[in-house]
C-alpha cells in the first residue's frame, strides 16, 4: 500500500469509526447497549478480532485491529476507538543491485 493510498483511506476509516462510535457510544463510563457490553466482556484479542472482522466485512482496508478503546458514552451512544495495523508492500527494483 503506498503512502498516498494510506492518506486517502485514512479519512474513510475515520468516518467509519465515527459512525461505529456513534452507534456504540454514550455519555457514561459504562456501556449502554448490548453490543458494547458483549465487546467489553471479550478479551482484548477477541475484541480486536471482532473489529477486524467488522471492518473487513464492510470492505474497508484493514489488515488487523491492534487496539480498541471504549471511551464511554456521547449523546446516549457508546463510543469506541480502534487502532489499525497497516503495512506497506515494497516491490524490489530488479535493476538495482
Amino acid at each position: 500500500m503506498s503512502s498516498v493510498a494510506s492518506i486517502e483511506t485514512a479519512p474513510m476509516i475515520r468516518a467509519l469509526f465515527v459512525i461505529l462510535l456513534c452507534a456504540f457510544s454514550s455519555s457514561q463510563a459504562t456501556a449502554r447497549n448490548d453490543p458494547s457490553e458483549i465487546l467489553l466482556a471479550l478479551s482484548e484479542d477477541e475484541r480486536n478480532a471482532a473489529f477486524t472482522h467488522l471492518l473487513q466485512e464492510s470492505n474497508e482496508k484493514c489488515n488487523r485491529v491492534i487496539r480498541t478503546l471504549f471511551d464511554g458514552t456521547v449523546h446516549g451512544l457508546d463510543n469506541w476507538e480502534a487502532k489499525l495495523w497497516e503495512y506497506m508492500v515494497i516491490q524490489a527494483d530488479p535493476y538495482l543491485r
